[in-house]
């Protein structure tokens, strides 16, 4: 018998685990976060949290196989917080090289990638194109929900705001959405409103189209971008469910593309002799 939705691969036994596979069409989510500080009042792990509650409301609704969140990110920038637990770019690429295939393996051919931390999306984008290089018999996909139509006005409205306040990092939509999932964990009362706004220490170079490897630093050194003052486990409410509807709607895509594969490995092909098959 195919076990309950969600399919969460800790919580199946073996049996299950391979009816959950068939059930889910070989769909695997694969969220990621990271443990890094979040200001001084919500959890290091807010990212894992976010993102592994995204996957387990979408596939209470729609099938597919949820992977354990990996406890790390790409997280260098932020160093210098307590907590932070920092792998190299070039070991998390490894373990996602590895983690992917051993997922194909186990017969998840079709991987979307539920990001939760934004320092992650850089080497994600690198890692989707890396499949242009690399073989292997999985697709990957990355899920990138966006603010779409009235969303963001509807979102600033329920804040009692005429457009969103600046946001970033442990603020208005990270705070509630934790309030939400782990209220136990959010301590408002250790929010220090002036370590919240960007400080511009190389706003100089900003202006002149220059980045460095110390921006998000030099901004944001207490690790928190926007004031989560007026946050609410309603509001966080509203945020989950909007980006869990969302995706499913990526699950139902992803299940039904019979491009993608097809394209890869088309592609793959042609790069080998790209001289003979150079005319269409």
């Amino acid at each position: 018998m195919t076990p309950p939705l969600p399919f969460l691969w800790d919580r199946l036994t073996a049996d299950d685990f391979a009816d959950a596979v068939r059930a889910a069409d070989g769909v695997a989510l694969l969220p990621l976060g990271c443990l890094e500080k979040h200001g001084r009042h919500l959890p290091l792990g807010t990212d894992i949290l976010i993102a592994s509650e995204l996957c387990r409301r979408a596939a209470s609704v729609e099938p597919a196989v949820v992977v354990p969140c990996p406890p790390f990110g790409l997280v260098s920038e932020v160093r210098n917080g307590p907590g932070t637990l920092a792998l190299r770019a070039d070991t998390l690429l490894a373990v996602l090289r590895d983690l992917c295939a051993d997922l194909s393996r186990n017969g998840l051919a079709k991987i979307v990638v539920v990001n939760g931390h934004g320092g992650n999306q850089e080497l994600l984008r690198y890692f989707l194109r890396e499949r242009l290089e690399e073989g292997g018999p999985y697709a990957l996909y990355l899920f990138r929900p966006e603010w779409r139509g009235d969303e963001e006005k509807r979102y600033a409205a329920m804040l009692g705001r005429d457009a969103l306040p600046e946001c970033g990092h442990a603020c208005i939509q990270e705070t509630p959405e934790v309030m939400a999932i782990a209220p136990e964990t959010v301590h408002m009362d250790r929010v220090v409103p002036e370590e919240t706004h960007r400080l511009g220490r190389l706003a100089a170079l900003r202006e002149s189209f220059v980045s460095t490897s110390v921006d998000w630093y030099a901004d944001y050194p207490a690790q928190i971008a926007g004031d989560p003052t007026g946050s609410t486990p309603e509001l966080g409410e509203w945020l989950l469910s909007l980006h869990a509807e969302k995706l499913v709607r990526a699950i139902r895509a992803v299940r039904a593309d019979t491009v993608t594969p097809v394209l890869l490995a088309e592609y793959r092909a042609r790069s080998l002799d790209p001289l003979r098959n150079s005319r269409p």
